[in-house]
């Protein structure tokens, strides 16, 4: 009876050590803040090159649970909307060289309309918009608006899959972590 169990035993814990190697490569898109947690199913990054600035390259990280939709046109303007959404978070990123690229970058409050800007890589905007009556909509009192006032974001990856980890404090004193890896759709906004 005694070498059944230990038999037994040993094969959970050979199937739970399995099963712990093989969550750890799959793609991070849970992400928990303001007390819920939220999976990310639609993910675009989007090359604005140099839309707002006249010497860092900016993209816009866009995540959410909804559908998203990009509103811009080159070198002109740049908006965007989620629908059927619980969750948008957007990252608003400058690279400090002449095209995107890996890297840590700081929070600079209203960095993007500093003349000049700061001479490293930085991000002017992370905001969490959170749906908080549950109708699909960002558009109620009751929802919720967060922004980071202060951390980074670190980029690897290559476009379009790029991995975000980022580590800031919000607008209400929640430190939000979170690392997505789960691969981004490229919009290019770039004019060229």
């Amino acid at each position: 009876m005694n070498k059944l169990l230990v038999f037994t035993l040993s094969i959970l814990l050979f199937s739970c050590s399995k099963d712990d190697n093989d969550d750890s490569n799959q793609a991070s898109t849970r992400l928990a803040v303001n007390g819920k947690s939220y999976d990310i199913s639609k993910a675009t990054a989007v090359d604005n090159y140099r839309f707002s600035s006249d010497s860092h390259a900016e993209f816009d990280f866009l995540m959410t649970n909804g559908t998203l939709n990009i509103l811009a046109e080159p070198m002109s303007y740049f908006g965007f909307e989620a629908t059927n959404a619980s969750i948008l978070l957007n990252v608003q990123m400058f690279s400090n060289n002449t095209s995107f690229s890996n890297g840590v970058y700081t929070f600079v409050q209203n960095g993007n309309i500093l003349d000049p800007q700061p001479a490293s890589n930085f991000f002017s905007q992370l905001g969490i918009q959170i749906d908080g009556n549950n109708d699909n909509d960002f558009n109620d009192i009751e929802d919720i608006y967060l922004t980071a006032t202060a951390g980074t974001v670190s980029v690897l990856g290559s476009s379009p899959n790029y991995t975000l980890a980022i580590d800031v404090t919000l607008s209400n004193n929640e430190n939000f972590t979170y690392t997505y890896n789960g691969g981004f759709d490229y919009y290019n906004n770039r004019g060229n």
